[in-house]
């Protein structure tokens, strides 16, 4: 490994490609911390001359400012435990259970017309690097007039205090099984109680998948399906919290990576399926990134 610059991927904010938080079970920060660790551990890295990460504009600044403490932890301070001890970081958190619904409803608790369904290679095609056919499986909402579809679920393990953010990963399955991409906030709304929503820190991000075919429906790459990846941040007030998810209007603010139009959430939207419902505990000193322009885009 002598001469050699060894990057590491911490690409989880442009949720339209390339992203490296692939399983909603484990703790993104905890596997980066991984890497690092067996960079300033294992002696087949001993030569290397630099070390660094791929690609910041494309990384939340909660990761940013994580990759800045890996840096100073083992390549500054030479420490060779895991940073991760320190911040009392696990690899599966178990704040939530079956956030890819791979076993179909179980760990959730259903009211209305909800079912679970597989669309081969929508692991990779939702935007996510090589996660196919984890991922594949997608719950779905079927509107019934008069009627609203819920599945809820008790977060655990909270520290009290804490910020934590949840995302959610969802598209309009009609669009998608007929192979159409107009960009638009879907109807699917989070919902915590107790815990102290933060509205300011919470947002919908509009996007096309870049570089992720679904063979089928979206055979160019370069024309991929359009999703939504939801993150409502809420503050901590005890160890668990009710997370429940709808499919009514979200009501949050909603944003364009590129400043391209998209249609607001239209109540009347028959199908829409989401996955990848995951919970992460946000670094104190970590800012907002309700708003920012990830490098220009």
């Amino acid at each position: 490994m002598a001469h050699m610059l060894i990057l590491t991927g911490c690409d989880d904010g442009y949720y339209a490609l390339y992203g490296l938080d692939t399983f909603p079970n484990a703790a993104y920060k905890y596997f980066l911390d991984l890497q690092y660790q067996l960079l300033a551990t294992d002696p087949v890295f001993f030569g290397v001359r630099g070390v660094g990460p791929w690609i910041l504009r494309y990384a939340t600044p909660d990761t940013l400012a994580w990759q800045a403490k890996l840096f100073r932890h083992y390549m500054i301070e030479g420490k060779r435990d895991l940073l991760s001890n320190e911040y009392g970081y696990v690899y599966e958190p178990g704040y939530l259970a079956n956030g890819e619904f791979t076993d179909g409803l179980k760990a959730w608790t259903v009211e209305g017309k909800v079912a679970v369904k597989n669309i081969p290679n929508y692991g990779y095609a939702r935007g996510i690097n090589n996660t196919a056919p984890d991922g594949d499986t997608v719950a779905v909402m079927t509107r019934v007039p008069g009627q609203v579809n819920r599945v809820r679920q008790t977060i655990r393990n909270l520290k009290v205090g804490k910020r934590y953010e949840l995302l959610i990963r969802s598209a309009d399955y009609d669009d998608v099984m007929a192979g159409k991409n107009p960009l638009k906030v879907m109807t699917l709304k989070p919902e915590i109680r107790g815990a102290e929503v933060l509205g300011d820190e919470s947002i919908i991000y509009v996007y096309p998948v870049v570089m992720h075919a679904l063979p089928g429906k979206f055979p160019d790459r370069r024309n991929g399906l359009s999703a939504n990846c939801t993150r409502l941040v809420f503050r901590a007030t005890a160890p668990q919290a009710e997370l429940t998810i709808s499919d009514e209007v979200p009501g949050l603010p909603a944003l364009q990576y590129h400043g391209r139009e998209f249609a607001p959430a239209d109540p009347a939207q028959k199908q829409v399926m989401f996955n990848f419902v995951q919970v992460t505990e946000l670094l104190d000193d970590a800012p907002s990134f309700q708003k920012l322009p990830f490098g220009g885009r």
